[in-house]
C-alpha cells in the first residue's frame, strides 16, 4: 500500500508525499479538519484505484442476471439436456487425452473415467474401450470415431423431433381455421397467452386474525368468496329520481 501511495502521490505539496505530510502533521500536532478531509479524500482515491486495478467487475443489470438464471433452468428442463451433457463431457475427455498422450492417468480418475465410459456404452449402444493406466493415442482415435457417430445420432434425433413438433403445430393451427378462429389468429400472430397463477390467498377469520391458504381447494373457495364480495349487487340508487330543488 505504501508503494502505491508513493507512486500515485509522490510529488505534491512541495515535493512531500502523502505519508510524509501525514507524519509531519501528526508530529507537529497541527492537522486541522480541512487538512484531514483532504488526506481522507486522497486515501479514498487510492483505495478506489486499487480496487479497479485488482478486482475485475462486470456490472450487469438485474434483468440480465434474472435472464441468465432462467436460461439455466430452461437448459436443465430441455428434453435432450442429459444427452447433450454426455456428449460434451465425452468431447472434453477426448481433448484431454490428446494433450496427455503417453502420460500416466491418476489412479483416482481411472475408475471415474471408466464408469462414465460404461455409462455411455450402455446408454447409446457404443463400444468405447475402457482406459488403462496410460493415455493412448489409439484410444483417442477410436473414441473420436465413436464420438462422431454418437454426435450424428443425437443431432438426427433432435432434428426429427423438432420436425415432428413443427408438423403437429402446423396441423393444429390449420385445424383451428374451421373450429376455433380466435385460436388460429392468436397463433398466426404469435400472441402470447398470459395467465395469472394463484397458488395462495390471504384472508381473515371472524375475529380478524390473518390466515394464509395454500391448499388448492381452500384457494379456490376463498377466491370465489372474494369475487362474490367484490362484484356483489350494490345499492347504488342511480335509478332513484333526483331531489327537487
Amino acid at each position: 500500500m505504501a508503494n502505491i501511495i508513493n507512486k500515485l502521490y509522490g510529488s505534491s505539496n512541495s515535493q512531500e508525499n502523502l505519508i510524509t505530510r501525514l507524519d509531519k502533521a501528526i508530529e507537529e500536532k497541527t492537522p486541522d479538519r480541512p487538512f484531514m478531509d483532504k488526506i481522507w479524500r486522497e486515501i479514498s482515491g487510492i483505495f478506489n484505484f486499487t480496487i479497479e486495478r485488482t478486482i475485475p467487475y462486470d456490472e450487469k443489470p438485474v434483468g440480465s442476471l434474472q435472464t441468465e438464471e432462467l436460461k439455466k433452468i430452461e437448459r436443465r428442463n430441455y428434453i435432450h439436456y442429459v444427452e447433450l451433457k454426455d456428449i460434451k463431457r465425452l468431447r472434453r475427455l477426448i481433448n484431454f487425452s490428446r494433450i496427455q498422450v503417453n502420460n500416466n492417468i491418476d489412479v483416482k480418475h481411472i475408475v471415474e473415467y471408466n464408469i462414465f465410459i460404461s455409462k455411455i456404452n450402455s446408454k447409446y449402444d457404443t463400444k468405447i474401450c475402457h482406459l488403462n493406466t496410460k493415455w493412448d493415442s489409439s484410444w483417442t482415435e477410436n473414441t473420436i470415431t465413436w464420438f462422431k457417430s454418437l454426435n450424428h445420432y443425437i443431432k438426427n434425433r433432435i432434428n426429427n423431433e423438432n420436425q415432428t413438433q413443427i408438423k403437429h403445430a402446423i396441423n393444429k393451427r390449420c385445424s383451428s381455421i374451421g373450429t376455433n378462429q380466435k385460436h388460429f389468429i392468436n397463433s398466426l400472430l404469435n400472441r402470447e397467452h398470459k395467465s395469472i397463477v394463484l397458488d395462495r390467498i390471504q384472508s381473515f377469520d371472524e375475529e380478524g386474525n390473518e390466515i394464509l391458504y395454500t391448499e388448492a381447494e381452500d384457494v379456490k373457495r376463498e377466491t370465489a368468496n372474494v369475487f362474490k364480495q367484490q362484484f356483489r349487487k350494490r345499492l347504488h340508487e342511480f335509478d332513484e329520481p333526483l331531489p327537487k330543488e
